[in-house]
């Protein structure tokens, strides 16, 4: 009989001690918050992202249509706002001796293309070659009917003397500023088109007074 009941007392303490730890498990399992590992960020996934969210750089084929502060080795100058912009030309050698900057420019309020370009590729030692040169690659006698070239005005800007050249043929009106500064030749085309920018006009002044070369003579 004492046995008996012994054996019934241990077995109600094992079912008890076996009822507690199973509580213990469900509150766990209830109470223990879910735990979430990100994933590691691939580098190169964050680089995009900064490239995306910076402003482009002065590179071959950037465009844009805001103000466009150009600063290379050799030159500096700012496309004002209001016109689109279109680097077609960035080549500059390792010691910033040799060098051709393009820019292709077209007001947003005009069909109207235009361009500006830095070069110290083309021979050229003097403003008066600087012109000569400008006029020469119009090539004129190609035109079958008639061409000529003008020179009109000069002008400076920011220390820098420019003429402007005003090339018509059969085919419409071109203006030029050709400039020469401590080894580069400058030179600016833009046609005529109305309702457009003029050669003398305030998007170009503004243009051609910020912008500066340096010495390479």
């Amino acid at each position: 009989m004492k046995k008996t009941l012994l054996f019934m007392v241990a077995g109600i303490m094992i079912f008890s001690l076996a009822a507690c730890d199973k509580s213990n498990n469900d509150a766990n399992d209830v109470n223990e918050p879910d735990v979430i590992i990100d994933e590691p960020t691939d580098e190169n996934e964050i680089e995009e992202v900064e490239e995306a969210e910076g402003e482009e750089g002065f590179v071959y084929g950037a465009e844009g249509e805001w103000e466009f502060a150009v600063d290379t080795a050799v030159a500096k100058f700012t496309i004002p706002a209001g016109m689109k912009y279109e680097v077609k030309s960035d080549y500059i050698s390792d010691d910033g001796q040799t060098a051709t900057i393009e820019l292709w420019l077209e007001p947003l309020e005009a069909t109207q293309f235009w361009s500006i370009r830095i070069t110290n590729q083309g021979m050229v030692d003097s403003y008066e070659k600087a012109i000569e040169h400008t006029i020469a690659l119009q090539n004129l006698d190609s035109y079958t009917n008639w061409a000529s070239a003008d020179l009109l005005d000069e002008v400076e800007y920011a220390g820098i003397k420019y003429q402007t050249i005003k090339v018509s043929t059969e085919w419409g009106t071109d203006y030029f500023l050709a400039g020469y500064k401590w080894g580069w030749e400058i030179v600016v085309k833009m046609p005529e088109k109305d309702g457009g920018f003029a050669i003398d006009g305030e998007e170009v002044k503004s243009l051609m007074e910020s912008l500066s070369v340096v010495n390479i003579e």
